[in-house]
């Protein structure tokens, strides 16, 4: 059987897909710090008060992420999309409104149950099921995605609250979630119909499921299966110390730095180079993972981890120049946020239904660690005055994590590799 050459309408839903992140994961969850000294101030709370919700927003995306898998078999990724576009837009105009800490509460929560829904898990599952090879590299594509508007908006976003005030710039966030997002949705198909339409098909590839809905394996075996499996094991534990290293760190990259004697311009000018080297590293990774292997991308982001962190804490003063290579570093490192995760399950769960279901667990318990370590390092912040016990907590974890990253990636092959030999064992 040829490959068809013929356009595939799998492009179109990458893009529906690219923009819907776009919108939703990069809006979203990326803005937040921005907003933090003027909230803090016109609402008169603490530290600690205000980053509860935010914490709590980290609570929520993980029962969104838990729920994509269930909601993935009776909605599709599609429709789990829009119910993200739509929450997000109500939340962005509660924002806009509140006048105390109860609409923050329930924005946040709105906020972070929808950015549960439009997390990696999604994406992910829409890449691993129209495209036959170079997966990673397409998820991280849209990752890429993400971080450029999250990178665009945090520069726009100081401009809007200074031009215009903090409530009109919800407004805009609200605007362009609906417009951008709806136009996104739109375009999305979740899977192909048959394995044949997949982009890059090779006669001998399977998805190793079926479509029909009555036949696919129920989501509690894949679960009780996955976890069978050693290599997923590693992969939690690895992510469960990721939850607590890098959502927080732009959160402490922040607070650190202004306790350096950064002014707030040059740290949001350098949170938002921060914010483009997560996305530039992220096709890197994917192609890194695709014709490599995951050892290469995980030894790589954990130690740009360590080195950032180490030279987050000693940036002098004034030092512009080792502050900007303090925040490039530790955006390569922040990659492993949605993706490292993402690409370790991929590789040690190739079966499609089964990766679906436990990526969404994996993102799950990435989502509730990050809302620990976002209230514990408020805590800490409050009791010491200072982030620098945190980041030497988060330090210490990213040395764990670069040793179990390597006994993980014992033995596994790069994607497109292993892609191949599926090919090869099914013609011969």
């Amino acid at each position: 059987m040829a490959t068809d050459t013929k356009f595939n309408y799998g492009w179109v839903s990458f893009i529906g897909v690219f923009i819907c992140i776009f919108c939703t994961f990069g809006i979203a969850s990326g803005t937040h710090s921005i907003y933090n000294p003027e909230n803090m101030a016109r609402l008169g709370v603490s530290t600690t008060e205000y980053m509860a919700p935010i914490g709590t927003f980290s609570i929520m995306t993980a029962i969104g992420c838990l729920l994509d898998g269930f909601l993935e078999r009776k909605i599709t990724a599609r429709g789990i999309l829009l119910l993200a576009v739509i929450g997000d837009t109500l939340g962005f105009i509660l924002l806009a409104n509140s006048v105390d800490m109860t609409l923050v509460w329930v924005a946040y929560l709105l906020l972070g149950l929808c950015n549960g829904f439009a997390f990696i898990t999604v994406f992910s599952a829409i890449t691993d099921a129209w495209f036959a090879k170079n997966k990673a590299l397409m998820a991280g594509i849209i990752g890429f995605g993400a971080n450029i508007s999250t990178t665009l908006w945090t520069n726009l976003t100081r401009f809007v609250i200074d031009s215009y005030g903090w409530q009109a710039s919800y407004y805009v966030f609200a605007v362009t979630m609906l417009v951008l997002g709806g136009i996104g949705v739109l375009l999305v198909r979740s899977k192909p119909r048959t394995i044949e339409q997949m982009i890059w098909y090779v006669p001998g590839i399977s998805l190793d499921e079926t479509n029909d809905e009555k036949k696919r394996i129920p989501l509690k075996t894949v679960l009780l299966e996955g976890f069978k499996n050693k290599k997923v094991i590693i992969a939690l534990v690895c992510t469960f110390f990721i939850g607590f290293i890098f959502n927080p760190i732009s959160q402490s990259f922040t607070n650190v730095m202004a306790a350096n004697g950064f002014d707030s311009v040059t740290i949001a000018s350098m949170l938002g180079i921060y914010y483009l080297c997560i996305a530039v590293y992220k096709i890197i990774a994917g192609i890194i993972t695709d014709n490599l292997g995951i050892r290469v991308t995980l030894m790589s982001i954990f130690g740009f981890a360590i080195v950032g962190l180490i030279i987050m804490l000693n940036a002098p003063a004034g030092n512009n120049t080792v502050g900007y290579i303090a925040a490039i570093i530790l955006g390569f490192a922040a990659t492993a946020t949605t993706y490292a995760t993402a690409c370790m399950m991929m590789a040690a769960v190739p079966r499609h239904d089964y990766y679906v279901g436990m990526l969404s667990f994996t993102t799950f318990l990435v989502s509730v660690c990050n809302a620990i370590a976002i209230i514990a390092m408020a805590f800490i912040y409050d009791t010491f005055g200072s982030y620098v016990p945190a980041v030497y907590i988060m330090l210490g974890m990213s040395v764990i994590c670069l040793i179990l990253g390597w006994f993980f990636s014992a033995g596994i092959k790069p994607l497109n590799k292993a892609a191949q030999e599926r090919v090869e064992v099914a013609k011969a």
